[in-house]
């Protein structure tokens, strides 16, 4: 693509800004950044605001506080927008103290808070549980003279609801039509789900009925999941069903969440035959079961004693947590494939060499390459890679415990992590272990290795390396040779060097 020659006028660098962050690209985010700023980008209040707001969403909020500082020392001064970003992200990490100093601080400093601002920190102490705080809030934005909106108002209901005070929930949905903000889907979804929690079905399909009497909003899939999860909880599953059925003629496509309620409803009473059929309507409407919908499967066939289906679908479930797992590395999401995993290991489930063969890969590929090693010790050996205290190797023995031998492609995935990251004697180190254990290196992995070791100019190394390529009779190709041949000419060896590019030729 060709480079403008020039940068755009700062609004329209904000825009494109914007735009990816709002499309979640923050990797494409911060490199239109870098390259506005190498063009002479200098940033006003506006671009200085989505910078805030990117580091605040990523959880970065030390960066975030360096942009601030900066932006007063440009003289670009802080306006409502920027305090109120800072403030989200503060509550987001949890850093409770500093986003109300900030808040009580604000108009202190000549900048007035606005409807965003109460919202942010209304939601704030609404997810801390603090009653007391919102309310107090809510009376001080009334005497600001901000008039609420459908955000206020939910956030409000929603937290009363979780704490199980539906009364005064059911106050706030009456008192909003004073200021003309009428209860939408969200608000009748907050209070249809508190009766729920309650156990109070009367309660529930009376606000169902409102809703579809008088509410600004229709019912969605989540109402209908709310609505069946109650009657299952209940035990009255075949109510959920005629639910469920009503939502599809309505044109409300039911999703995984919505089979997975009732099929962990019927494992619940032991109707293993109703389950099935749902599973198999979920998979013929293109939609992919998962974690839950086979944790569901296995309870109820396990109650029903039918501990050889169980089994099967068990093997099944450690295979969907291993996709899961490498479709989110491969999207760069990081810290949800660790949480499937954290995950899967709360439940008991044990990752096969395939499960922690991605890991691994996925670790490495971002630089972790230390929790890679963890994982690889504490799952599949425990070795003399990074052993202090020079224990003998017991892989045999850890591996049988959790049915979990490395493989090949294990070994080169760590091995290739600690090259690309630079800590070549440790990748070494793994090579000669994994040698040692009988497997024997591919192709590629010589040229991991070589490679490494003639990045940090130790072609000694590299040349026993190649000897041993060649001893095992695997044909070096031409990207081998092309590895030594930029090592010996980077070490000034330029006869090697040669000889290396005719081979490459």
């Amino acid at each position: 693509m060709r480079k403008p020659r020039k940068l755009p006028c700062l609004h329209a660098c904000n825009s494109l800004l914007n735009g990816f962050l709002k499309t979640e690209k923050l990797d494409i985010f911060w490199r239109l950044f870098d390259e506005m700023l190498l063009r002479g980008l200098v940033p006003n209040v506006f671009i200085y605001n989505t910078l805030i707001n990117a580091c605040c969403y990523q959880g970065d909020l030390q960066r975030a506080f360096q942009y601030l500082d900066e932006m007063v020392r440009r003289k670009e001064k802080p306006i409502v927008v920027t305090y109120t970003s800072l403030i989200c992200g503060l509550w987001r990490e949890e850093k409770i103290n500093r986003a109300i100093n900030i808040f009580r601080s604000m108009e202190s400093w000549g900048v007035l808070l606005n409807l965003y601002t109460y919202n942010s920190m209304v939601d704030g102490h609404c997810k801390m549980a603090n009653g007391k705080g919102r309310l107090v809030l809510y009376s001080e934005m009334l005497g600001k003279c901000l008039k609420p909106n459908v955000v206020t108002f939910s956030t409000l209901i929603d937290g009363l609801c979780k704490e199980g005070n539906l009364k005064k929930a059911r106050q706030f949905s009456v008192e909003m039509i004073k200021y003309e903000v009428f209860p939408n889907t969200l608000v009748y979804n907050c209070l249809i789900n508190g009766h729920c929690k309650a156990s109070n079905l009367d309660g529930v399909f009376n606000l169902y009925r409102e809703m579809l009497r008088f509410g600004s909003g229709l019912p969605d899939d989540f109402t209908y999941i709310i609505l069946i999860k109650g009657l299952c909880d209940l035990g009255r599953v075949p109510e959920g069903t005629d639910l469920f059925r009503k939502m599809e003629i309505d044109g409300i496509a039911p999703n995984c969440i919505t089979y997975n309620t009732l099929i962990d409803g019927y494992g619940k009473i032991r109707v293993m035959d109703e389950a099935l059929k749902l599973c198999s309507d979920l998979m013929e409407k293109g939609i992919m079961p998962n974690i839950i919908t086979f944790s569901s499967l296995i309870d109820g066939y396990c109650k029903e004693g039918k501990i050889e289906i169980a089994t099967g679908l068990y093997s099944e479930m450690v295979v969907a947590y291993t996709a899961l797992i490498n479709g989110h590395f491969k999207c760069d999401n990081l810290k949800e494939a660790m949480r499937l995993y954290k995950e899967m290991v709360e439940k008991g489930l044990e990752a096969n060499v395939i499960t922690l063969s991605r890991i691994v890969d996925g670790l490495c590929k971002v630089g972790r390459v230390h929790d890679a090693r963890t994982i690889f010790m504490e799952k599949m050996a425990y070795g003399s890679i990074g052993n202090s205290h020079n224990e003998e190797c017991l892989i045999d023995e850890k591996a049988e415990v959790y049915n979990c031998k490395p493989n090949i492609i294990t070994y080169t995935n760590l091995i290739y992590g600690f090259c690309i990251n630079g800590q070549i004697l440790e990748a070494l180190k793994i090579y000669r272990e994994m040698c040692d254990l009988g497997f024997k290196p591919v192709v590629f992995l010589y040229i991991v290795v070589i490679w490494g070791q003639c990045r940090e100019g130790h072609m000694v190394n590299a040349m026993i390396l190649h000897g041993e390529m060649v001893k095992t009779r695997l044909l070096p190709n031409a990207i081998t040779y092309h590895v030594l041949g930029l090592g010996y000419h980077r070490y000034g060896d330029y006869l090697s060097f040669d000889r290396c590019s005719l081979e490459c030729s």
